[in-house]
């Protein structure tokens, strides 16, 4: 069930079929793809996973400033942390507190990537583990045998 497209025009979904123990997940569905892969175990999982990525990469393409991109997060944190737990909503508060870094993500070959943002991907990473465990996230499947 689409409830959210990216700017790329693929969607973000509930798998309803994968429900387990009352929790839908979330995936992504691709547009131009017969696979999906899984983002959240929940709705409010992915709503945190979201915000913690929103935080690590400012917008440095479209030349979001450091003010822009920190009123864009406060703004989405009024109205967003409802619908987290106090836990989520606390380490994002701090994360907001922080100071802007940049940092480089490693890529294959050997290849490294400029990004900006209140936390690194390894951070992210960490929190992600820590705080929305999920052992299909990032696992792919095929949701459509048509060609």
């Amino acid at each position: 069930m689409p409830f959210a497209q990216t700017g790329a025009g693929d969607h973000y979904c509930f798998f309803a079929s994968g429900q387990h123990d009352g929790e839908m997940p979330v995936v992504l569905l691709w547009h131009d793809q017969d696979e999906a892969r899984y983002l959240a175990k929940n709705l409010q999982d992915f709503i945190f996973h979201m915000l913690l990525n929103s935080m690590a990469d400012q917008d440095t393409y479209n030349e979001v400033s450091d003010g822009e991109f920190r009123e864009q997060l406060e703004k989405t944190m009024l109205t967003h942390a409802r619908y987290l737990t106090p836990e989520q909503a606390q380490v994002l508060q701090t994360l907001l507190s922080r100071d802007i870094i940049d940092y480089e993500v490693a890529l294959p070959k050997g290849r490294r990537e400029a990004h900006r943002g209140l936390l690194t991907d390894t951070e992210l990473a960490s929190l992600r583990d820590e705080l929305i465990p999920y052992d299909k996230f990032d696992h792919c499947f095929a949701y459509s045998t048509a060609s």
